[in-house]
C-alpha cells in the first residue's frame, strides 16, 4: 500500500507588505502580510484584526531582507516590530 502524500506546504511569499492599523482609542499597530498586492494585504490584515472601526492603510512593501527574516508565507499575517 502506498504512503499517503502529505498536504502541500504553504508557499513562501514573493511579496510582502507592511500595513498600519489604527483602531479608535488604541495605539497604531503594524502588521506584515504575505500577499500578491497591497490591496490583498490590506484585506488579509482586516480579516486578521476583525475590527470594523479600524483604519487600515498601506505603509510600504517589505524588502527581500524582511521577507527572509520573517519567513512570511503567502496569505499569512503577523505583527511587525
Amino acid at each position: 500500500m502506498a504512503m499517503p502524500t502529505p498536504p502541500p506546504k504553504p508557499s513562501r511569499a514573493k511579496h510582502g507588505y507592511l500595513i498600519l492599523v489604527q483602531a479608535p482609542g488604541a495605539l497604531p499597530q503594524l502588521y506584515a502580510a504575505g500577499a500578491d498586492n497591497p490591496f490583498q494585504a490590506q484585506a488579509l490584515v482586516g480579516d486578521y484584526c476583525n475590527n470594523a472601526k479600524a483604519k487600515i492603510e498601506f505603509e510600504r512593501e517589505l524588502g527581500v531582507e524582511d521577507l527572509d527574516r520573517l519567513q512570511l508565507e503567502r496569505g499569512q499575517v503577523i505583527p511587525f516590530g
